[in-house]
């Protein structure tokens, strides 16, 4: 301690650091920017104790405030517990020791807590004066304002502005998206009533600034086309000419808006569909309109170098969004006033209700709690007068209404800010809450705020110095040696706010304390490949590539992408942990972490660490029917309450309680269907009996006998006792238990039935019988089926809100890295944070900074996100980065960083995502799919980690390494007769999984002897090739023809590449598929081959239907190429991609599906398109009639639509 009379100080603990000393013991307003590990809470703690005991504050007037409950909880305990060592060490100076006691006394008295508690008694005090109960709650129920916003609909359907917005969609996602979500996300109670409409006005005001501001360059388009034109025709004459010259002629007047006489024009009493005066001046604007959009899709021919210039003009206006926003807004302001107007009388509706059941949001609370201080100047100089210094940790988590509250705590009676009341604590780089609210800018300005320079923390405890010198250099561009060759994560500078920097000075460092007590600070770890802690680890997806004819498929001998990572993981975890055990050192599967961005796959790293027997527990549950006990237990429950479902029968039958084989439940389903009408129940019908013995053997009928009576015994008291009881009779009795408790593996499965156990103890306590926990758990599992489950469905049961305690105190944690922050681990695993993160999408509604909310126009662009657009997505990336670094900064000894890529030949700056980037920036030849490389861990001089390509594995080594079975089957062999090399030949029991193609090989196998017309395969079409390359190999019959050579199906694999290049704005002149699609095709045919998938491309491009998706691009809409899905239908689950899919103009969307077929036969592509259409009205949450289906047949240049 440099200050001697501080030196107390150094009792707690390690004593404080100069860094640390230095932020502790200060008067003046501060700004502490604590990196990862540098023991921001010690130094709150001391400082709390530094307040009290030399600057004599008692210690109730010192408000100290956290983020979150627990870390309220512990800064509570962390400092209670250096007053009281303090306060009992003998080496505590006498008056120091004496303030220390006086703190502990009165700590019942003190102020530590979180931002949302100390504004909730704010607003406790003023509660009566905004007739508000003071005893309100916090957290009012989503859905009954979900209700009440379906009944507002309801109440105004008729009005014109709900029905235009409304259309076809459905009523209560109308309400949800439409109401719901504006008021819940964007209101308070502290706002005015007329909140949205005020926002209206001044989106109205910007508008037409902009509009008139666009006049001029609108009014020059006709002589920039006629100059363009005039260039073309003294070369060529142009077919395009007069079409175009009378365009222009018509080209319209573009109108000078005066706002004022446009408010007269949307007011409610001319309100109409369209504006009908011709002098209007919203009737103008649709005129100008009308004219770009005529230009913006005018027929310019294919493009060359005559027209290029043109056709580029003609982008420039086309793609010019801002433009197209201001129509859309004009189109529609009329619609968007009144909905505004809609949106605040269901808002002030919402804030009565809340009035009324004293029913708060947190938002609510902070809003009133400020506008409580600026109305009630008693509270306000009370809440002054009450504290004499102010703490706030992880500031950068906080937003705008946070600073405002806590500088209004501060001012003097004049309004001037207290120099020496508030201490700010928060580290840029790890603000990672923006989907909270959180705006790291307001941190960042906060050095201007107060006119102070933040003082740096950077000694680090957590990480080792190895790690240390791997995070400076990996997530800082600056360097002692100005070596700027190699990207970083962060820069030293910036003129954005919200972007976090990480300067020379912020270089973490590592201190120790030598034995004579004296700390020394060591000096930098210069890396090598034996030192560097930081591993990335990066799997080719080459390597997986199938040689089947589905381009996208992974060969079968490997692993898909999923399991390879989630394998490799498991496996190192499971190497590191034997090593050490090894070793004699000190390990723990609790030492390590998985940290993801997101829950949504982690199936996979789950099966593999049951895998390699490694215990784990998770952040959060979900998959409550993952497992196969939680599938037996929901089956016989339901069978109990639906005796006649046969599905839940078949289950039972073969389940452990039953312990039945697949043959024999099969056999029995046979009779039972032969003997029974479909309505009927066939469980356990006493006149089957017979028929049942006589076709299986003695010792299955000996089960189904006693199968029989466990149902009979069982089955009243699960319908008439408490649900816990009934399920701890199943769990205990039938033996799951003890073989949990026996086995390494199975004991992960209790997890699922103290998830299943909470839950039923919840439908207990809320008197609901076993007949709704059945009906709400089948809800459950049909949604855990699809994969289209990302909206709420009408379950009441939610399992993501299920709390219960889980003593596994040895185990791998899984969680994301948002729920990682504050935590450490010895060895961290990160994966997903190697993509690019999630684009800035137009939502239906947007806030802006300066114009309120503006609604997304239904046909349209929303002008103020796309004026934002970039901005929005630079924020998204510089979160991104922060995500990154509060992952790797939980790691003491290492961090393992994976992800997969593949080879393209557009990799650039702009199509390789930040990680890649920064790896291939030390590793140029990493995404080099070099067969040598696989597995080799490579390490460049100076690098901040080193670099593994993943060598991928075959299902069998994956299995065979550990002499085990798959996980699949592991589970379904947790039981004696749990035998899944047979297969139930029924319908219900089968997991029926296709591809939509399959449907075309069925239909061919049922008609193989039919002769299949068609009223246009009759039609005589010019077939443009003869497919040479592809016929010479077309007869395959009995799997006779080798897997290398070249086939029909391969001949489409590769004009589909070709196809989806095109569609991906690629130049497919210079395009060229995957080498090993071509087999054991010469160069001439490979050539050939390239050629004729070119034209199919300029084919397609000049068909209608490739001149409206040219359309759609241009217009930047929605479409998707090679888009991907998985459907749960028909008791059928459906893996497919669509080739193409867009947008068109009139809202509605067109699939195309390409055939290389030499026949046109849509017939049989029916099935097929069905399921496409399906698949899409899901993904699209849009109805079936908006999706229009087509077949492109490539050989023939000709497109058919199909009537499904």
């Amino acid at each position: 301690m440099q200050n001697k009379e501080y030196e107390y100080l150094d009792l707690l603990g390690k004593g404080l650091d100069p860094y640390q000393e230095q932020a502790c013991c200060r008067t003046e307003n501060t700004i502490i920017a604590a990196g990862a590990g540098s023991g921001k809470t010690q130094v709150l703690a001391s400082r709390f104790a530094w307040l009290v005991m030399s600057k004599n504050i008692p210690a109730n007037k010192i408000l100290t405030l956290t983020f979150t409950n627990k870390a309220a909880a512990e800064m509570y305990q962390r400092i209670y517990q250096s007053l009281v060592e303090l306060s009992k060490n003998p080496k505590t100076p006498a008056k120091e020791k004496a303030r220390a006691k006086q703190a502990i006394e009165d700590f019942s008295e003190v102020h530590i807590q979180t931002l949302d508690s100390y504004c909730k008694n704010i607003v406790s005090q003023a509660a009566n004066r905004y007739g508000i109960s003071p005893d309100f709650s916090i957290g009012s129920s989503d859905s009954d304002l979900q209700l009440q916003a379906l009944q507002f609909v309801l109440k105004h359907r008729e009005n014109p502005t709900i029905q235009y917005y409304l259309a076809d969609s459905d009523l209560q996602d109308f309400a949800q998206q439409y109401f719901y979500a504006p008021v819940n996300k964007f209101t308070t109670l502290a706002q005015p009533n007329n909140f949205f409409t005020e926002g209206f006005y001044k989106q109205l005001n910007e508008i037409v600034n902009a509009w008139n501001e666009k006049s001029s360059t609108l009014k020059n388009i006709p002589s920039e086309l006629e100059n363009h034109l005039a260039a073309i025709e003294d070369q060529k004459t142009v077919p395009f000419a007069n079409d175009l010259r009378t365009l222009i002629n018509n080209f319209p007047e573009i109108p000078t808006i005066d706002e004022s006489k446009l408010l007269e024009e949307i007011q409610p009493k001319s309100f109409d569909i369209k504006p009908t005066a011709e002098n209007s001046i919203l009737h103008q604007i649709e005129i100008v309109s009308d004219w770009i959009s005529s230009i913006s899709h005018f027929d310019f021919g294919r493009k060359s170098k005559l027209n290029s210039e043109i056709k580029e003009y003609q982008s420039l206006i086309t793609n010019d969004v801002i433009l197209f926003g201001i129509f859309s807004f004009f189109k529609e302001c009329k619609y968007t006033k009144n909905f505004f107007e809609l949106l605040d009388d269901f808002s002030n509706q919402v804030n009565e209700t809340k009035k009324k059941t004293s029913s708060l949001s947190f938002a609510d609370v902070t809003a009133l709690a400020i506008k409580v201080l600026h109305e009630q100047k008693d509270i306000l100089i009370q809440e002054q007068n009450a504290y004499n210094k102010i703490m706030i940790d992880e500031f950068q988590d906080n937003n705008k209404l946070n600073r405002d509250l806590l500088f209004l705590l501060s001012q003097d009676q004049e309004g001037k800010l207290n120099p020496q009341k508030l201490f700010f604590v928060g580290d840029e780089k790890q603000s990672i809450y923006k989907f909270r609210g959180a705006d790291v800018s307001v941190f960042n300005e906060l050095k201007n705020d107060l006119n102070t320079t933040p003082l740096q923390m950077i000694y680090n405890y957590r990480s080792n110095n190895s790690l240390l010198s791997s995070f400076n250099q990996l997530f800082s561009e600056a360097s002692e040696n100005n070596d700027n060759s190699h990207t970083a994560i962060f820069s030293a500078t910036s003129d954005d706010s919200f972007e976090a920097t990480f300067p020379l000075e912020s270089h973490a460092k590592k201190s120790v304390i030598t034995d004579e007590g004296k700390r020394i600070e060591l000096e930098k770890e210069i890396l090598d490949e034996k030192k560097v802690n930081a591993h990335i680890c990066m799997l080719n997806e080459e390597f997986l590539e199938s040689e089947s004819s589905n381009k996208n498929a992974v060969s079968e001998d490997y692993l898909s992408k999923d399991n390879q990572i989630a394998y490799f993981i498991a496996k190192k975890i499971k190497d590191i942990y034997t090593e050490k055990k090894q070793n004699k050192e000190q390990i723990q599967y609790s030492d390590f972490a998985y940290l993801d961005k997101s829950r949504t796959n982690r199936r996979y790293i789950k099966n593999w660490l049951n895998h390699f027997e490694i215990p784990y527990v998770l952040d959060a549950q979900g998959d409550l029917f993952s497992e196969a006990p939680v599938n037996d237990i929901f089956s016989f429950f339901r069978l109990c309450v639906y005796p006649s479902d046969e599905m839940a029968y078949a289950t039972f039958l073969h389940s452990p309680f039953a312990k039945l084989s697949l043959e024999s439940v099969n056999a029995i389903l046979a009779i039972s269907k032969e003997e029974k009408d479909s309505q009927q129940s066939i469980c356990f019908d006493e006149s089957l009996t017979e028929k049942i013995k006589s076709s299986i053997s003695s010792l299955e009928f000996t089960n189904y006998q006693n199968a029989k009576s466990f149902f009979t015994e069982n089955r009243h008291k699960v319908l008439s006792e408490p649900l816990t009881k009934s399920l701890t009779m199943l769990w205990y009795n039938t033996g799951y238990y003890y073989e949990t408790l026996q086995n390494t593996k199975t004991n992960l499965l209790a997890e699922q039935y103290d998830l299943l156990f909470e839950l039923a103890r919840q439908c207990d306590a809320d008197s609901k019988n076993v007949a709704w926990f059945v009906d709400e758990l089948a809800a459950l599992r049909e949604k855990e089926k699809s994969s289209f489950s990302t909206s709420e469905g009408d379950e009441e049961i939610d399992i993501k809100d299920i709390n219960y305690p889980i003593e596994k105190p040895d185990a791998v944690q899984i969680m994301t890295i948002h729920k990682s922050k504050g935590l450490q681990f010895k060895h961290v695993f990160i994966h997903g944070c190697m993509g690019k993160p999630k684009a800035a999408s137009s939502e239906s509604f947007y806030e802006t900074e300066n114009f309120g909310i503006s609604l997304r126009p239904k046909d349209g662009k929303n002008y103020f996100f796309e004026k934002n657009r970039d901005l929005e997505n630079a924020k998204q990336l510089a979160e991104f980065k922060r995500v990154i670094y509060v992952a790797a900064t939980r790691a003491e000894d290492d961090f393992y960083m994976l992800g997969s890529w593949k080879l393209t030949k557009e990799d650039n700056s702009e199509t390789q995502s930040l990680m890649q980037t920064i790896i291939r920036s030390y590793y140029p030849d990493a995404k080099n799919p070099d067969e040598n490389l696989k597995g080799i861990i490579q390490y460049t001089d100076n690098a901040p980690f080193d670099f593994t390509s993943i060598e991928p594995v075959t299902t069998k080594e994956a299995y065979t390494k550990t002499n085990e079975k798959t996980s699949d089957d592991f589970y379904a062999n947790l039981f004696e007769n749990y035998n899944t090399t047979q297969t139930l030949k029924t319908d219900i029991l089968e997991s029926n999984r296709k591809s939509p193609s399959d449907f075309g090989k069925e239909y061919y196998e049922k008609h193989k002897n039919d002769s299949i017309k068609t009223d246009i395969s009759e039609q005589k079409s010019e077939n443009y090739f003869d497919t040479s390359s592809a016929k010479e190999n077309s007869e395959v019959s009995d799997g006779n023809v080798s897997s290398s050579s070249f086939q029909k199906n391969d001949y489409g694999t590769i004009a589909h590449a070709y196809l989806e290049a095109y569609a991906l704005g690629q130049d497919v002149q210079n395009f060229s598929p995957a080498q090993k699609l071509f087999k054991d095709l010469s160069d001439e045919k490979i050539e050939k081959t390239k050629t004729e998938c070119r034209e199919f491309c300029t084919l397609f491009e000049n068909s209608q239907l490739g001149k409206q998706f040219l359309a759609c691009k241009n217009a930047e809409d929605f479409y998707k190429a090679e888009y991907g899905f998985r459907l749960y239908h028909e008791k059928t689950i459906f893996t497919g991609s669509i080739d193409l899919i867009f947008k068109n103009q009139n809202g509605k969307y067109t699939i195309v599906d390409y055939k290389t077929d030499e026949k046109i036969e849509p017939e049989v592509h029916k099935q097929q398109q069905k399921i496409y259409k399906i698949a899409a009205t899901q993904l699209l949450k849009c109805n079936p009639e908006q999706i229009e289906c087509y077949l492109f047949y490539l050989l023939h240049n000709k497109e058919v639509k199909l009537d499904l």
